[in-house]
């Protein structure tokens, strides 16, 4: 068997991190919150005439919760999340709490041992960490284009964006909890405001 490349064994610890944090939130049970486009669903089916909606034309507003720091990047968690306590020296993560929809927003940052990689290549290693993967287009965060999947790790729900920056592989996960898991609106709102806030330094 051979060696998993370098920006494999990245992601698989990233994810691991990941559905560790996940692991201890109690699945929902529909006791959380909908989050607003399920409840805008039910309203819609009950008045027709409210029914078609537009799709915000601004910018999307930028996170204002906890600073999330990791070598050359930072970015702000939403509001209403907690910073959580790193589970390594390559890891900072911020989580939704009781109530809070969403789950977790996580940096992770290796350094590269090789030369870089080009992002499809990236995002094909990537995209062998996890079940059901989707290779999306590559996203633009804070001036970086980042290759960007989206599959399953150990039963969580992730959209991770992953490049190498200056030296070093990063790669921004997020997980979410079971009551948003099939509302891919609200977790591409999610992203926004956070992706929104990222600043690289060096």
């Amino acid at each position: 068997m051979t060696t998993p490349p370098r920006a494999s064994a990245a992601v698989v610890v990233l994810l691991a991190l990941l559905v560790a944090g996940c692991s201890d939130d109690t699945p929902a049970t529909g006791e959380t919150t909908p989050s607003p486009s399920t409840s805008s669903t039910g309203a819609a089916a009950s008045e027709p005439t409210s029914q078609p909606t537009s799709e915000p034309t601004s910018e999307p507003a930028a996170a204002t919760g906890p600073r999330l720091v990791l070598g050359t990047l930072s970015l702000r968690a939403p509001e209403g999340w907690t910073k959580v306590a790193s589970q390594s020296p390559f890891d900072v993560a911020a989580r939704g709490g009781d109530g809070v929809q969403g789950d977790q927003v996580q940096l992770v940052t290796f350094p590269v041992v090789s030369g870089g990689s080009t992002l499809e290549q990236i995002a094909a290693e990537s995209a062998r960490a996890l079940t059901s993967a989707e290779v999306l287009e590559p996203v633009e965060v804070g001036g970086v284009l980042m290759a960007h999947v989206r599959g399953v790790a150990g039963g969580v729900l992730t959209d991770t964006y992953v490049a190498d920056v200056g030296g070093d592989q990063v790669s921004i996960s997020f997980g979410y909890d079971n009551a948003v898991e099939g509302d891919r609106a609200f977790q591409q709102a999610l992203m926004d405001e956070v992706l929104a806030t990222a600043a690289w330094s060096g």
